[in-house]
């Protein structure tokens, strides 16, 4: 339970715009917590122009710093040339191409946090439906079909040409809109990993984790921990604040913000103790005894011997970012340009940003966007039909298995007998798509047969494109080729179908087997 309860206290420790506590800088922090705890309505609109050649420039730049810095000289010339040759992007993306996105939505934040969000977009002249999608803090989020198959084409159109044809044909978008069902959301959920019961209980604790006196302590947090300490980026203006930061002083900014942690080690450390303990206090469905351990844990955490320790990887911290910053790692920010203005009026927020990101004297990227927030009671409802996120990865790689099938899976594993037996497999394909990497890796359960090694039928032959089907009468299942039942020698464990890995050469596949004496690691490879 310990590690359920480290997952929701990083969940929640909010990730602030600004992180200083002049006078200016905690009227805006008070601004910023009138928001963080009333329920509004928004609307806005972000413009944009990326020039993808000059974006190419920068990254390709960037990878020379990164890459070919850790060569030895006499490698950078050839390691250099491959990367600034590399197609970053489709053929079509090349230019200045223009991107608008339109929004509106809810936010209800006075007891649990729990958004709507509806929007549009335009890319280089074509509109893109984006559909909607809602979040809710102790649920999750619930992404609409349109939005997905919006993202799709959007995807699509911004990468003609680079992956497999499959890829951009209506038989591709059909089996998407198939995998859905009679359901218009997506559940991306956490914790789907868990048993229902332990879901139901960290679905319980999330509901409560989000509460005043929470947010209250995130305030306090920021408050404390910042205390003396200075953005110099947020200043007054005529009925608000305008918030203004270059990459330059973004680089500087984080080098002293490291620097007053260091030197306020004391004052950093209680300040996040405090957060903590005040968050495990005002959470609800943690049992007591389990609060307590982790408060014990926490003091630990926390203790005077450890604060030494919290300095050293401070001062680490810093100094590779300052040695990164040296070696030209971190050039590509300098053309950065950030500025914004934050206005009240009553109950109405405006918001105006301005982002830029130049090379010399030439704009990469440009982003405007405008804002308003209206605070007003909302209500929101999550949606019901909705189909859990494991099922559309599994129907979506079900789609990649039938148009680029695994050619090969290896599969390592060491004990040869006893429990927990878990096989690191493998896959390998011949292609690659935004769904689907050339190589993936899975782990699964085995066990060991006669000297044979057994693997879920199911999940293996589907990532070779193979057709698996039960039969309920002879409690087996078999491989369906052209109508005709395959049966592999199988053994029913918990409801799984195990296979021998052997057995795949009855359905034309090679198998090979090695063993590795000195790392006592047993190989298996099944390839077409």
């Amino acid at each position: 339970m310990k590690k359920k309860i480290a997952v929701v206290l990083c969940f929640i420790m909010v990730a602030m715009s600004l992180a200083g506590c002049s006078q200016v800088e905690l009227d805006y922090l008070n601004l910023s917590k009138e928001l963080s705890s009333e329920s509004y309505k928004m609307s806005g609109t972000m413009t944009g122009e990326i020039d993808f050649d000059a974006l190419t420039l920068l990254i390709n730049d960037a990878k020379k710093q990164f890459v070919a810095s850790e060569l030895q000289e006499t490698d950078k010339t050839s390691a250099v040339e491959a990367i600034a040759t590399e197609d970053l992007f489709g053929p079509e993306m090349k230019g200045i191409k223009k991107i608008e996105i339109n929004y509106t939505g809810l936010a209800n934040m006075s007891e649990n946090i729990v958004l709507q969000l509806d929007c549009d977009v335009q890319f280089n002249g074509k509109a893109y439906d984006m559909g909607d999608m809602y979040f809710d803090v102790s649920q999750g989020a619930y992404i609409s079909k349109q939005m997905m198959l919006g993202a799709y084409e959007l995807y699509k159109d911004m990468t003609p040409g680079v992956y497999s044809s499959y890829f951009y044909g209506e038989y591709y978008k059909n089996e998407l809109v198939k995998v859905f069902g009679n359901n218009e959301y997506i559940h991306a959920g956490y914790f789907n990993d868990m048993s229902n019961e332990e879901k139901s209980q960290m679905t319980s604790i999330m509901s409560g984790a989000y509460n005043k006196q929470i947010n209250e302590g995130a305030f306090n947090f920021i408050e404390n921990v910042f205390d003396g300490f200075t953005t110099g980026t947020v200043s007054r203006i005529g009925g608000g604040f305008q918030i203004a930061c270059d990459g330059q002083q973004g680089k500087k900014l984080i080098a002293d913000m490291l620097q007053h942690f260091i030197d306020n080690i004391d004052k950093t450390m209680l300040a996040y103790k405090n957060y903590t303990l005040v968050t495990l206090d005002n959470m609800h469905g943690i049992p007591e005894g389990e609060v307590a351990e982790a408060k014990t844990e926490i003091e630990k955490m926390f203790a005077e011997e450890n604060k030494v320790v919290a300095s050293m990887l401070l001062s680490s911290a810093k100094q590779a970012f300052i040695d990164a910053d040296k070696a030209g790692k971190l050039d590509f920010l300098n053309g950065f340009n950030y500025k914004a203005t934050v206005k009240k009026n009553a109950g109405n927020y405006s918001v105006q940003e301005n982002a830029t990101l130049k090379t010399g004297n030439k704009a990469v990227i440009s982003l405007k966007s405008t804002g308003e927030v209206t605070l007003q009671p909302v209500t929101i409802t999550l949606p019901t039909d909705v189909l859990e996120l494991d099922k559309v990865k599994k129907g979506i790689d079900g789609i990649e298995n039938e148009h680029n099938p695994v050619q090969s899976a290896t599969i390592e594993w060491w004990n040869d007998s006893g429990e927990d037996n878990w096989a690191i497999i493998k896959y390998a394909r011949d292609k690659k798509s935004p769904l689907a990497e050339k190589t993936s890796f899975d782990l699964n359960e085995y066990f060991i047969k006669d000297k044979n090694v057994y693997l879920p039928l199911r999940t293996i032959s589907e990532k070779f494109g193979e057709a698996v089907a039960w039969d309920q009468t002879s409690k087996k299942a078999y491989i369906v080729r052209d109508n005709k039942q395959i049966e592999l020698t199988g053994i029913l464990k918990d409801g799984t179908t195990y296979v021998k890995v052997r057995d795949f050469e009855k359905l034309g596949y090679e198998v090979s087997y090695s063993y590795d004496k000195e790392a006592k690691m047993h190989t298996a490879k099944i390839g077409r």
